[in-house]
């Protein structure tokens, strides 16, 4: 039985970005190669993968998987040019799609709100899918034998792009040829004993609003020892944490360094006795105090975690910790204005 190892390491990656790269490497510790014959990520819903990175990925089967896209794409912009029904069934969604989103009596409000909670992209999926349903999908060389029936031999217009069609198909057919009398020829890759393959994942990850997220991502590896038919299945499991709309959190710290201001002024014992203690509250807030609380906010909650206290004290990139770093930027705004400027002047 073969023996390999696959390893799932996230690449150098800001912390607060959505955007993650995901090193995928095989290693083959048995004594004979095995035969790599597919990888499939397994991705939680609403992750996209933006795309794979492996100059080595050359085998036929990758170009068998080309081809038929490239036949997918021929056939269906042939049948949108040609077609005027289906062209009404595109618009027809679109407009469907339009109106589901903009409608209602809020107008941009509600399309804001809906954005929001998410309902923009599940609503744009379920478009995409229900037009995807008018496509023809091109899978083998006998689908796009069957594809032909939608062009017209004797039309000069189409003329060049069914020669392209045809001479694809060929070279589609002498693929499958190839695949059928050696089977190791439709692998992904051999890999040789004591050798490494390695392939690279970039995923973008959807934020929620204030908190954290946690994803799991699987990746799994059929392969067969060389000479052998028998298959066998590998896999790679790891997760990370997504932080939340960076934009939300920023005004959550804004929020809390007012908060902070207010708390210093509340417990000051001269502020309280104060016949003008709201009129002199409210100047403290829109005045220098709390225009630097704001500032020092925004700039120490995007930036913590590359500070000395963000290294020695963990906190996870949330509402929690927005709230409490821009209470803290209120409450003792004077004293970090005070070791900013020393440091600046020794």
């Amino acid at each position: 039985m073969p023996k390999i190892t696959l390893t799932l390491t996230e690449q150098f990656s800001d912390l607060r970005s959505n955007e993650v790269a995901y090193k995928l490497t095989i290693e083959n510790h048995g004594a004979s190669a095995i035969n790599l014959l597919t990888i499939s990520p397994r991705i939680p819903e609403g992750v996209k993968l933006l795309s794979v990175i492996d100059p080595s990925l050359e085998a036929v089967k990758s170009k068998y998987s080309k081809l038929c896209s490239e036949l997918t794409a021929l056939v269906n912009d042939h049948l949108l040019s040609y077609s005027q029904e289906l062209r009404k069934k595109h618009v027809q969604i679109t407009n469907e799609y339009l109106d589901d989103v903009l409608g209602g009596r809020l107008g941009l409000a509600g399309y804001i709100l809906k954005r929001f909670r998410g309902y923009y992209l599940k609503s744009l999926e379920q478009s995409q899918a229900y037009s995807e349903s008018f496509f023809y999908i091109i899978e083998n060389s006998s689908h796009a034998n069957d594809a032909l029936s939608f062009f017209k031999e004797d039309d000069l217009n189409t003329k060049n792009v069914l020669e392209i069609f045809k001479a694809k198909l060929k070279q589609l057919t002498e693929l499958e040829s190839i695949m059928e009398n050696d089977p190791t020829a439709s692998s992904l890759a051999t890999i040789e004993p004591d050798s490494i393959f390695a392939i690279t994942y970039v995923l973008e990850f959807p934020r929620s609003l204030i908190d954290s997220k946690r994803y799991n991502i699987d990746i799994e590896a059929v392969y067969t020892e060389y000479g052998k038919s028998e298959k066998n299945v590998g896999a790679a499991t790891t997760s990370l944490i997504i932080s939340p709309k960076p934009y939300i959190l920023t005004l959550i710290a804004i929020l809390g360094s007012l908060l902070g201001v207010l708390l210093k002024v509340a417990i000051e014992p001269t502020s309280r006795d104060s016949p003008y203690f709201y009129q002199s509250t409210l100047h403290t807030l829109v005045g220098s105090v709390g225009i630097s609380a704001v500032i020092l906010a925004i700039i120490f909650y995007n930036v913590y975690e590359f500070t000395d206290i963000g290294k020695n004290i963990k906190i996870n990139i949330g509402w929690r910790s927005a709230l409490l770093i821009g209470a803290l930027c209120g409450l003792l705004g004077d004293r970090i204005l005070s070791a900013i400027q020393s440091f600046l002047n020794p």
